[in-house]
């Protein structure tokens, strides 16, 4: 019927399978529709079949959602995706090439007497003659390698020119080794300073212990040292008492001005340090070229395709490179080799002597001033930050520390022969302490791990993916809110903090501290380790044989 306008038909409206008002079968199919009634079971199949399907779909959907989610970390970041595939340590054929003539060039301009020590043309060897005590105790004379204080200027500036086209400039890691061979000179000035300058002898109080422990650093202020001034002890009786452990009491030489302290061993289980010796650290640890040494390997004829490489080792650095020599432009090197570097100081203390310092003070001779430039690399990076990068990237990785994989300091010991901490019994191993797994992590952390191992001077690629699938991650500190998240904390008041990754293959292990570290009570300096390793060199006590410390005599310094 009509409604007056349009010509709107009124329908009668049924349920499906209803009955019309005369009780004939009622059609769901609408007036008009070209539909045949026998389809619309077709239909209704149809319909019921894609609900199921979106249902399940759906379901799938939200079930990844909570299992994405339940990996989350703490801070609320999404996990790490799968990393891209890590670079497989490949550089430019040509740059190889290069690497290749200049270790050539540097190798015969030996004398043939020296070869024996630094050439073997047998690549495995490098492997074999691997030694730790180099890089933090040092070796007086290692087994193997030559010091590059026996090498003439012209093959030493071979060999650089090998070891820069190797790292390559891109990124500046050469430019970070060189200066940190700088920085290893600008330590051997405080050595001769601490020794040779117009001083004092002191004795610690005896609430320090024996042997003392001194204050933590951020304690440590101005007239915050107790001690007794020895003013009728000599330097000689000074060092006699220093070494002399039957006196029950801890003697060391204070100088005038810009007066240093020693830091030594780190006690875990309160977060301070012992008062390390400053008579013998410049016969112990001497902070020279003569302790830097360098060996080559495997073939370096131009017509060889068989690999070669290098290691240049000394005071907090250790580079051990092979290359393919078959145009691939491989590079081995943190895959298979241990890597260090050990940016030392990471902050140089604000003090440091004046141009006119007086070094030896005799009772009726004139006194003896500093020679012309013997400070010039103290005075000119004095409360500078010399590795902005390290100290930056010690800072992000702070700030994201998570809470869970924290670690109590106690659990752990210092380990002076590789630089860094050990598992204190009965802990063994990083499954036995607080950790986290990487491939949980949160992006952000994830990328400031691998940013804050990505300081050592080699190509750390070929480790990301590792990280990734099997790595796990534990850090320590005087306390899990004592870290250094400004770089203030880093040079001010410097924080201690270690970070240890452990792989299925690899240990790597970054550490920021102030053992056998030179301070002033005024500002202190601190450093920090890297280490990487194939877990098969920290485990095989072959590669941790160490010489005799040297022969340092009675009297050392010129105070006689």
């Amino acid at each position: 019927m009509s409604t007056g306008e349009g010509n709107i038909e009124e329908v009668e409206v049924v349920e499906s399978g209803g009955e019309h008002a005369d009780g004939s079968a009622a059609s769901a199919v609408a007036p008009g529709s070209n539909e045949h009634p026998k389809k619309a079971p077709q239909r209704r199949w149809r319909l019921s079949w894609l609900l199921a399907v979106t249902t399940v779909v759906f379901l799938i959907l939200f079930i990844l959602f909570v299992a994405l989610y339940a990996t989350a970390d703490d801070s609320g970041g999404t996990p790490s995706p799968s990393p891209p595939p890590p670079s497989p340590g490949t550089v430019d054929p040509t740059r190889v090439e290069k690497v290749r003539s200049y270790l050539l060039l540097f190798v015969n301009s030996l004398p043939y007497e020296q070869l024996g020590q630094i050439y073997y043309s047998d690549m495995s060897k490098m492997a074999e003659q691997w030694l730790m005590c180099p890089i933090v105790q040092q070796c007086s004379e290692p087994l193997y390698g030559l010091s590059t204080g026996d090498i003439s200027s012209e093959a030493y500036g071979q060999f650089i020119s090998a070891v820069t086209e190797a790292l390559g400039g891109e990124d500046g890691r050469d430019k970070h080794l060189l200066l940190q061979l700088a920085m290893n000179d600008l330590l051997g000035q405080v050595q001769y300073f601490a020794t040779e300058c117009a001083g004092s002898c002191i004795e610690l109080d005896a609430s320090y212990g024996h042997p003392a422990m001194l204050p933590k650093t951020k304690d440590l202020e101005a007239g915050t040292l107790k001690f007794d001034v020895q003013s009728n002890m000599t330097y000689e009786d000074c060092y006699a008492a220093s070494t002399n452990m039957s006196l029950r009491s801890d003697y060391t030489w204070l100088c005038n001005q810009t007066p240093v302290l020693l830091f030594g061993e780190m006690n875990t289980s309160t977060g301070q340090y012992r008062m390390n010796n400053v008579f013998k650290e410049p016969c112990v640890h001497p902070r020279t070229k003569d302790q830097n040494y360098v060996s080559v390997y495997g073939s370096l004829r131009p017509a060889d395709t068989g690999p070669f490489g290098f290691r240049f080792t000394g005071h907090h650095f250790d580079i051990g490179l092979e290359f393919v020599n078959d145009g691939t432009g491989t590079v081995l090197g943190v895959s298979k080799y241990p890597q260090f570097i050990g940016h030392n100081p990471l902050n140089v203390m604000m003090e440091s002597p004046p141009l006119n310092v007086v070094l030896h003070e005799h009772e009726g001779e004139e006194d003896e001033m500093a020679p012309p430039g013997a400070f010039s690399l103290w005075n000119l990076f004095s409360g500078s930050i010399p590795f902005p990068v390290a100290v930056s990237r010690v800072v992000a990785l702070a700030r994201l520390l998570p809470y869970d994989a924290y670690a109590p300091l106690d659990r752990f010991i210092a380990n002076s022969t590789i630089g860094g901490l050990s598992y204190a019994p009965p802990y063994t191993e990083i499954s036995d302490v607080p950790h986290i797994t990487l491939r949980a992590a949160s992006k952000e952390l994830f990328d400031a791990v691998v940013a804050f191992f990505a300081v050592l001077l080699v190509d750390t690629s070929p480790l990301l993916e590792e990280f990734w699938a099997t790595g796990k991650l534990t850090w320590t500190a005087d306390s899990e809110f004592d870290v250094p998240t400004t770089i203030e904390q880093m040079t001010t008041r410097s924080r201690f903090m270690y970070v240890q990754v452990q792989t299925d293959s690899h240990y790597c292990f970054g550490m920021v501290n102030l053992m056998f570290t030179y301070v002033t009570v005024e500002s202190p300096s601190n450093h920090l380790h890297l280490l990487c390793s194939p877990v098969g060199f920290l485990s095989d006590p072959q590669y941790f044989r160490k010489q005799d410390d040297p022969d340092c005599p009675d009297g050392v310094g010129h105070h006689s």
